[in-house]
């Protein structure tokens, strides 16, 4: 299935706006704007002002962006910036994150394979159905008053949302992708809300750059799997990381490990902080599902686990049936020797392993990576 590019330039409400005037039925479709009227509590008007003066403070450029992005779709900022806080709002709701009407619209696996001959980071984008139409963006952000900092990336987003939150590569050779955790415990609304921080991402230099922002106070709202490649020259591979995070009164609480092992895989779910969060039947199936079959040798065996539909209530390419309330959107594959992004909309499997875009990767590399 062909996936939707295009190239954006300009500051950050000139490029947001651009991306919404252009996609600005997909946007307005993946939003049921009556449901949000009727969900308006004093409550959330609360925690909506809260995060959003803090991801002023933190983020003014991306508040801009979020701000071109409801002019040009014609959708009321209020209502992108509730997309931007589902998690944070699902969270304080304490309730399940999986139970009916409360899901916060993400679930994702992540693939890593890494035996020399190959390396390879594929993520699928799990998400509802109604935000299932993405497309994918190349953009020049151009240094403005809130953003001296020039940015040149390629991601792929979801409708209404920013980039970072699915997967991208910037040209300083960082490739990042997510896992939403679904944190328990979470009662303040003053830290910055991940999805902004996500954002972010796409803007480092380096795997410390990475890490400083993700540090920088008063810290990450809820929890978090980022996933980080950082390029080394064309076709020579890449060094990938696994960054956990999760929220305290104190800050964000991070670790950071490489990966080593020839393939790993990350779900919704932590494998080394020991913060308490949910764990839904999706993550522990899918995880299951993939010890159960062969370590891949190459794209293609990549590309057939996140093709498998062999657990019918909870497979790994979802289908957004009952029970599971989530639909594979996506998938993109970095393969740092090939130096592509491959972007697939449908299941591969059943086109072939045709993508729908494949973007070129050279001459993203970092220029003096320290890492």
């Amino acid at each position: 299935m062909a996936v939707p590019m295009i190239f954006v330039r300009g500051t950050n409400y000139e490029v947001g706006y651009q991306i919404g005037q252009t996609f600005k039925s997909r946007i307005q479709d993946a939003f049921d704007l009556p449901a949000l009227k009727k969900e308006d509590t004093p409550k959330r008007r609360e925690v909506y002002s809260a995060y959003l003066e803090i991801a002023k403070a933190a983020y003014p450029h991306y508040i801009e962006e979020l701000q071109g992005l409801s002019a040009g779709a014609d959708i009321p900022f209020e209502y992108l910036f509730l997309g931007c806080i589902g998690t944070e709002l699902t969270a304080l709701s304490g309730e399940p994150p999986f139970k009916d009407g409360l899901h916060s619209g993400e679930g994702c696996t992540d693939l890593i394979l890494n035996s020399g001959q190959q390396c390879i980071l594929a993520h699928s984008e799990d998400t509802t159905l109604d935000v299932s139409k993405g497309y994918v963006i190349q953009a020049h952000i151009l240094p403005s008053k809130s953003n001296p900092r020039e940015e040149r990336f390629t991601a792929y987003c979801n409708p209404g949302t920013l980039p970072g939150n699915t997967f991208g590569v910037n040209t300083h050779g960082l490739v990042v992708t997510g896992n939403v955790i679904f944190q328990k415990g979470i009662t303040s609304y003053n830290s910055i809300p991940r999805r902004f921080m996500s954002r972010a991402l796409l803007s480092a230099h380096s795997l410390e750059d990475v890490v400083e922002i993700i540090k920088k106070p008063p810290g990450i709202a809820s929890a978090y799997n980022a996933n980080i490649a950082v390029k080394k020259e064309d076709t020579d591979g890449a060094k990938l990381y696994s960054i956990e995070i999760s929220h305290s009164e104190n800050g964000s609480i991070v670790d950071v490990q490489q990966y080593t092992d020839i393939f790993s895989y990350h779900l919704n779910h932590l494998k080394r902080l020991d913060t308490e969060h949910y764990t839904d039947e999706s993550s522990l199936h899918r995880a299951q599902r993939i010890q159960q079959l062969s370590i891949p040798r190459n794209t293609d065996d990549i590309l057939e686990i996140m093709s498998d539909t062999t657990d019918e209530k909870y497979p790994i390419y979802r289908n957004g049936v009952h029970p599971d309330p989530y639909a594979t959107a996506s998938i993109g594959v970095f393969d740092f020797k090939k130096n592509t992004l491959a972007v697939y909309m449908g299941n591969p499997e059943k086109a072939n392993f045709e993508p729908g875009v494949v973007v070129n990767l050279q001459g993203y590399v970092q220029s003096n990576p320290r890492v």
